[in-house]
């Protein structure tokens, strides 16, 4: 079983999670090169190495994250047709999957890959060009790579486990839906809620939708009533606000959440935010500047901090806050 990192990116991970997929050799004109018996050639041998059994780190170019740890199946030339430039396909299964990228500039002073730099600040541009797209890794860089992501998985496993309504975040979660679901419908936006914390909210606050609006394609709502909380125009089913509230240090999911319907919905004039500890203002930052959110930062999501949102609450009846 040989080890393998594989240079991917997030968007083909979101085109197909289990598929991977490398280039074909080319001519300057762009027709592929043949082999003997008229198929054609990989973009560079090391492909043909990969077998079903071996293991992969699946790396996505651009964000600098680790998706996960996955074991190829079997080879699948040219089956997933929106890469049309990437024929020489390999379904995988997942090993250790996350939801949350692991951040793989963490790892890079402790890998063997990158010790034939003489300055770790250039490692990028050892994962650089189609040749480089797949690295065989040695025995203690894949060991250390799989440690650290388990680590991580086992950590989030162990917070699921707990009841929620025992989690002071959950709590906090819950306080914040409420507050920026009761400015809305106060405001005469109609209001949707997160399918999941749905029934807590409309304990307390029953105008909120019982279903979510049919404002745009099946696939769309089916995003959408994740979100925690929208706001829809109160006289037509037209998506106006999107806010989702995190309230640990990740704030990678509710992003992705948001980005998914700033890509599928005419977008311009939705409002998206992230709601969380102040402390994850900076974050919110960095992440928001990986090539994936790219739509989310045109349409200038905003991050709003818990005391921000208090204090619009607070002031429900004197003034429309501005923020929102």
């Amino acid at each position: 079983m040989k080890k393998w990192l594989i240079v991917h990116s997030l968007e083909s991970f979101g085109q197909n999670p289990r598929m991977i997929g490398f280039a074909a050799k080319t001519r300057l004109d762009g027709s592929p090169v043949l082999d003997d018996n008229g198929k054609p050639s990989p973009a560079f041998m090391r492909i043909k190495e990969i077998e079903p059994g071996d293991r992969i780190v699946y790396y996505c170019k651009g964000d600098s994250v680790i998706k996960g740890i996955y074991e190829i199946v079997q080879p699948d030339y040219a089956k997933e047709k929106q890469w049309p430039d990437s024929p020489f396909q390999f379904e995988i299964k997942p090993i250790v999957e996350l939801e949350d990228p692991y951040d793989f500039k963490l790892l890079i002073s402790s890998l063997e890959l990158f010790e034939v730099l003489s300055d770790l600040r250039y490692w990028g541009k050892v994962l650089q060009g189609i040749t480089n797209s797949i690295k065989l890794l040695t025995d203690p860089d894949y060991d250390l790579i799989e440690k650290s992501i388990t680590e991580v998985q086992k950590q989030l496993v162990e917070e699921l486990e707990k009841p929620k309504e025992e989690l002071p975040e959950y709590r906090d979660h819950l306080r914040l839906q409420y507050e920026i679901a009761e400015w809305g419908l106060k405001n005469n936006y109609r209001v949707h809620v997160a399918i999941n914390d749905k029934g807590r909210i409309k304990e307390k606050l029953p105008a909120v939708l019982d279903d979510i609006l049919k404002f745009h394609r099946k696939d769309v709502v089916d995003i959408a009533k994740k979100i925690d909380i929208l706001f829809f125009e109160p006289g037509r089913d037209i998506l106006t606000h999107a806010f989702e509230v995190e309230h640990t240090t990740t704030i990678y999911s509710g992003l992705l959440r948001l980005n998914d319907i700033a890509e599928s919905y005419p977008s311009e004039k939705v409002k998206f935010f992230i709601v969380s500890h102040s402390e994850n203002q900076e974050k919110f930052y960095r992440e928001l500047d990986r090539p994936s959110f790219r739509l989310l930062s045109e349409y200038s999501c905003k991050f709003l901090n818990y005391e921000q949102v208090e204090e619009e609450w607070k002031e429900l009846q004197t003034r429309k806050p501005p923020i929102f």
